[in-house]
């Protein structure tokens, strides 16, 4: 065994000893699911609060990133890459999730984090392409 492996060991085991002298050996189980609670509370009240925060930098990102796949298409086909199907087929399934069969109703958060990914995808595979060149060997 690994000396720092040791010290670990002796570390989590004098921070139990102590756990145990504070609250008590007897209420030591009922101390940490009190405090456990409590923190799962806190958790879940910063996510209540940041939920609305981001939800609006999904939306945001996934439209930035969309701008950012289109125009790297429209540079890869400047450089005359393979980019008109990409383009066609990631915009089709962007569109499809933001404006799906339901347009009347408010976009859901998980066809923006759909779109998101959709968009993140495809700016990832047009930026490997444009890295690469037509020849298939790392362009500068």
């Amino acid at each position: 065994m690994r000396r720092n492996t040791v010290g670990v060991v002796w570390g989590l085991g004098l921070l139990l000893a102590l756990g145990l002298y504070v609250a008590g050996p007897d209420r030591f189980g009922t101390v940490l699911m009190e405090d456990f609670a409590w923190v799962t509370a806190q958790v879940q009240g910063a996510f209540y609060l940041l939920g609305a925060q981001a939800f609006d930098a999904a939306r945001a990102l996934a439209l930035g990133v969309f701008a950012v796949f289109v125009l790297l298409c429209l540079v890869a086909v400047g450089r005359g890459l393979r980019a008109r199907g990409a383009l066609v087929a990631v915009s089709a399934v962007y569109l499809f999730l933001l404006l799906g069969p339901d347009s009347g109703e408010p976009i859901l958060p998980d066809r923006w984090l759909g779109a998101l990914l959709v968009a993140v995808v495809g700016a990832l595979v047009m930026t490997r392409r444009l890295m690469l060149g037509r020849d298939g060997a790392q362009a500068v």
